[in-house]
């Protein structure tokens, strides 16, 4: 359970300091991703030093469950997947299976009265330095962000609202672009944070102080399955890998029937 819990908190920060995270559903907020990377880490030390195992039992039964509730409600709305592992995609029908398994072997399981297995000098390093780590992350995570922060070479609307399209459909679009700088600015490659978007119109060279529009595809055929809210990221570099654009396009797929 400890390196599951692992896993799931180092993949989430790998996505988080990514350039492209996805926005959508409950863990939209990079601050809360934050959060719960640091309950998994925290959660993964407890279990591994045998720190307070009722106490640490019962939070693990408590976030597992809320695990097994998010992939239930990602596996209805069928979504290809969970986001718990980050940027590995995961069949929420697993995660639920996953969830499931743990929360059974962590209701029967019956922790020792004892409580850590390690020696109190070597616990009190590993406690203080876990504790002193996950202070430590969220602040070299918020410095990171605000140095790396940097506002888009071209102007664009920060968010495109498609409103509502059916299931598998294609929606063609025109994003407003301005060049606000007096030199050229070349999109060298685009990274979308779902592969149902095309904007394939954008890579190419602004000249300097133009004004124009470019055009997207949003292209739901390859999530024929997907209803719900959808938030998609996308981030345009240049060549020397500046960020040149940074656009959400929003919509809401309802399914077929409807």
């Amino acid at each position: 359970m400890a390196f599951i819990l692992l896993a799931a908190a180092v993949l989430k920060a790998i996505s988080l300091w990514s350039s492209v995270t996805d926005e959508s559903g409950l863990l939209g907020s990079p601050w809360l991703q934050m959060i719960v990377i640091e309950v998994e880490a925290g959660l993964a030390v407890g279990l591994l030093c045998g720190l307070r195992p009722h106490a640490v039992r019962v939070l693990a039964m408590v976030l597992f469950s809320a695990f097994l509730g998010l992939a239930l409600s990602k596996a209805a709305s069928g979504a290809r997947s969970c986001a718990c592992f980050g940027w590995l995609e995961v069949h929420p029908w697993l995660t639920v299976g996953l969830d499931a398994g743990v929360l059974l072997l962590l209701w029967r399981w019956r922790p020792a009265e004892d409580g850590s297995r390690i020696r109190p000098r070597a616990l009190r390093v590993i406690v203080a330095g876990s504790l002193a780590l996950l202070a430590i992350v969220p602040v070299v995570f918020a410095t990171s962000q605000t140095l790396l922060a940097k506002a888009p070479l071209l102007e664009t609307e920060s968010v495109v609202d498609l409103g509502t399209i059916r299931q598998g459909q294609r929606r063609e679009f025109t994003l407003r672009v301005r060049n606000p700088h007096n030199h050229a600015v070349t999109i060298s490659h685009l990274d979308a944070s779902c592969a149902c978007l095309n904007g394939a119109g954008l890579a190419r060279a602004f000249s300097a102080m133009e004004e124009t529009t470019a055009q997207l595809t949003l292209d739901l055929s390859k999530e024929p399955a997907f209803a719900g809210e959808l938030r998609i990221r996308l981030i345009a570099r240049t060549h020397a890998e500046e960020m040149a654009m940074d656009t959400v396009v929003r919509v809401r797929v309802s399914r077929s029937g409807r």
